[in-house]
């Protein structure tokens, strides 16, 4: 559970626990065909780094004979320990069609087997009942989305950052800033799943950037110290990359540690570890644990949402306005002469 306020009365529990318990239910009531809707990942061959759908099927009861995965956008038609487990891929581009043979007498299933089909939407008429009611909606929005806020003179790709020499992105910054603008903080963070979109060349509309940032999160303005900056950082390194996007501030990482190795402040003094900084994130981020933000923090200030952050400083931005990787995260690097260290990037 990510964002625990107003969630406080909900008990986790761990999914293969809470699947055996109701499944013990629906045995009782004489029910023999189970299927458990998950929102976990997996992979065709092998598990996902958490929460994996193939775990979890080793540890239900037997009588759940499919596990619909989900999360990591993935085709999966598979048996782990004779449960079938299926993913179609993501947003509508294909279902998974599952067919189930079951025993007329005793309601056990017998046969299970599964297709994952791709949707070709092009080759289907939509349902005019329900288009009716999008377009409805899409009218009431479409001036709200059509406001023109900003000019931008290229493509803004989305994504985390990379892991090459330099590993910000352009549109991480833009968004970072904007955050850090929003509560005039020093620094700014924001991670890379919240960025959902591209943001394409020419004019900049209220719509491009809701598809940039839809989640409607609330930012967070607190005091760090550097010394605890330093640990947030290195908890945002995992083994698949690096999360947060910034502004404020540059970092320099080791890839063979996964760990911050300096952290430089524009007037090129390093971070003072015992001095606190005012860093902005988003709600998201403060109550995610792995981060460590919310339990690290200080003097919590609830600021704006995110989208009108942003939405608020690109209008102050030039029209056109140009954004840049800068080098603000770079990876320690072999300079060829034996020595490592962060490589200079020209301005």
């Amino acid at each position: 559970m990510i964002v625990r306020k107003g969630n406080e009365t909900l008990e986790i529990r761990d999914e293969a626990e809470a699947i055996n318990q109701y499944t013990d239910i629906l045995k009782k009531q004489g029910i023999e065909a189970i299927v458990v809707l998950a929102h976990n990942p997996t992979l065709q061959t092998g598990k996902a780094d958490i929460f994996d759908a193939s775990e979890m099927a080793e540890k239900v009861d037997d009588e759940v004979d499919v596990i619909f995965a989900a999360h990591n956008h993935v085709y999966v038609d598979k048996e782990v320990d004779n449960k079938l487990i299926v993913q179609a891929y993501s947003y509508g581009s294909a279902f998974s069609d599952v067919d189930l043979e079951l025993d007329a007498v005793t309601g056990e299933i017998v046969k299970k087997e599964a297709e994952v089909v791709t949707v070709y939407q092009k080759d289907y008429t939509p349902d005019p009942t329900v288009s009716a009611i999008m377009k409805k909606y899409e009218d009431l929005i479409a001036p709200i989305k059509a406001e023109i806020v900003g000019d931008s003179m290229a493509t803004l790709p989305k994504g985390y950052p990379s892991t090459d020499t330099f590993g910000d992105f352009a549109l991480g910054n833009l968004i970072a800033d904007g955050m850090k603008a929003s509560m005039n903080a020093d620094f700014a963070m924001m991670n890379g799943g919240g960025v959902r979109a591209q943001l394409d060349a020419g004019e900049v509309t209220f719509g491009d950037l809701f598809a940039i940032q839809p989640f409607g999160n609330v930012l967070n303005k607190v005091l760090l110290s550097g010394a605890d900056i330093e640990t947030v950082l290195n908890n945002q390194i995992t083994d698949k990359g690096l999360d947060f996007h910034i502004a404020g501030f540059k970092y320099t990482w080791d890839s063979a540690t996964n760990k911050v190795v300096d952290i430089v402040l524009p007037n090129g003094n390093k971070i003072d570890p015992n001095q606190e900084y005012s860093v902005v994130v988003n709600n998201y981020m403060y109550r995610n644990l792995k981060y460590g933000i919310g339990a690290l923090s200080t003097n919590l200030e609830v600021g704006p949402e995110d989208l009108q952050a942003t939405v608020d400083y690109v209008k102050t931005l030039p029209k056109p306005f140009s954004y840049e990787v800068e080098g603000r995260i770079q990876k320690e690097s072999d300079h060829g002469d034996g020595s490592f260290g962060p490589i200079s990037i020209e301005p």
